[in-house]
Order: C-alpha cells, then sequence, then structure tokens
C-alpha cells in the first residue's frame, strides 16, 4: 500500500441541536472530523449533530449564513453573522440533513490520562480495517511484552536500567531494519514509532530517532501515510476511572492504539 486514496475536497454546514430538539448552533467546514474534534461548543448539551454536503464553497458560505439566521434563537450561541435580530425569511430549501454519529465523553480533571477524551468524535467510514492490520508475529522480537504488564509505564521504570529496556530497542531496529521492506531512499519516511514521553531518550536510537508522536498527546500533523509502526505501550484502565467506561480492559488498550 503505497498511500491512502487522496481526499476530495468537500463542502459542509452542520446544526447543532440540544436535547430538546432546538438548533442552537450551525457552522461550515471542509472537514466535519476535524473541526467537531476541536469545536468549543460542543458538549454534553447537544443530543445531536446534522449536516449537508454543498456543491461549492461559495453555496457553503450563504448557507452557512443563511441557517445561522433561519435558526436564531434565545439559546443560539453562534451569533457573529445574525443580521437585525434573525429576521430571516424561510425560503423552503429542500436540503438534506444527514445525522452525524458521535460521542462525547466530559474531561475528569483528576485523571489527567483521559483528558484526550474531552471531546471524542467518531465518524467510521465503511472500511474492512481487519485487513489493513498486519502484526509480526516474530516469536523473538516479541518475547519481551509477552508478561502481561510489559511495556507498561512501571515496567520501563522497574527496568529502566537493567538491560531490558535496552533489549526492547535494540529488538525496534531488528524490526525496521530487517523486517521492513528497503530498497528506496524514501523508506524511512513509512515508519512511525511511539512510546511515554518519559521514556523516549531511553530508547531512541539514531536508526529511527525521527518519526516520533507521542502517545499521550494528539498530533496535528497528519501521519495517515505511514505504514509501519513501533508501538511501544501496554495501557490499563486508571483505576480510579474504572467504572466510567462500559469497555474491556482489551478495548481500551485498543482504543488508545
Amino acid at each position: 500500500m503505497d498511500s491512502l486514496q487522496t481526499k476530495e475536497r468537500k463542502y459542509y454546514v452542520y446544526r447543532f441541536l440540544n436535547k430538546d430538539n432546538i438548533i442552537i448552533y450551525a457552522g461550515r467546514t471542509i472537514d466535519l472530523y476535524k473541526r467537531f474534534l476541536q469545536h468549543n461548543h460542543l458538549n454534553n448539551n447537544i443530543s445531536k449533530i446534522e449536516y449537508i454536503e454543498c456543491d461549492s464553497e461559495a453555496e457553503m458560505a450563504w448557507k452557512e449564513i443563511y441557517y445561522i439566521n433561519l435558526y436564531y434563537n434565545d439559546l443560539s450561541t453562534n451569533i457573529s453573522d445574525v443580521y437585525h435580530g434573525g429576521q430571516m425569511t424561510d425560503i423552503g430549501l429542500d436540503d438534506n440533513w444527514r445525522k452525524y454519529k458521535y460521542q462525547y465523553r466530559k474531561e475528569n480533571k483528576e485523571v489527567g490520562t483521559l483528558e484526550k477524551y474531552n471531546k471524542y468524535v467518531v465518524e467510521v467510514p465503511n472500511c474492512d480495517y481487519k485487513s489493513l492490520i498486519h502484526i509480526i508475529e516474530h516469536e523473538k522480537l516479541n518475547e519481551i511484552g509477552k508478561d502481561k504488564y510489559a511495556i507498561t509505564q512501571k515496567w520501563f521504570n522497574d527496568h529502566r536500567y537493567d538491560g531490558l529496556v535496552d533489549k526492547l530497542r535494540k529488538s525496534v531496529m531488528n524490526f525496521f531494519r530487517n523486517l521492513t521492506p528497503k530498497g528506496n531512499s524514501n523508506s524511512t519516511h513509512n515508519n512511525l514509532w511511539t512510546t511515554y514521553e518519559e521514556f523516549r531518550e531511553d530508547i531512541k536510537d539514531k536508526g529511527f530517532g525521527r518519526d516520533f508522536v507521542c502517545l499521550s498527546k494528539d498530533s496535528e500533523k497528519d501521519y495517515s501515510d505511514r505504514i509501519y509502526l513501533a508501538y511501544w505501550a501496554n495501557n490499563f484502565y486508571p483505576t480510579t476511572t474504572k467504572n466510567n467506561f462500559e469497555m474491556t480492559e482489551n478495548q481500551y488498550a485498543l482504543t488508545e492504539l
């Protein structure tokens, strides 16, 4: 797989509805997913998100203004483009508003590891993702991670100076050097690796020191072109929030990955 298919530029107008089915926000974007991840008005008072797709940027622009004014009410939170108190005649547009699937989780200030779930929006296209993921079943390379609690933060702390962390570094170096295709100068740009930020310097190597993405922070960089991943982490539920999520330990670990 050389690269992912290039996405066509799309134009959207969207609206937020509260629990009483009242439209309290209208806006526009060219990327629903990224916009909602950063949206300050998307909170647990929103029960539904709907959107329409426009044919051009111009159509997106005028329809946003139109719907902001058409839907204006005392609960509206997007009022910068409201004109004359929102007196807008309904011209009867036959737009097909589609529901956007999403989840919202409120940030838990007491649990830093869950801060990334402050806004968790999901729009998953239909795809056989399982067929795109290939796990290297190499007994010698994977031996270091057989223990249930291997590659956890505690494991890194316990084995920082006894040679096991260095053994892990050498195993990943072996993976990138010998188990991924070579033969072109861009091969290293297909790689990506991650671990806990505090142990990054302990295990990075000149052969793969670049192309690091922090495990505990959301990156603004697009890594969709990467093919080979070394994932040095074993995450468990934070014990203080274990009952707040309806998922197994394995499911939680997969969401982190």
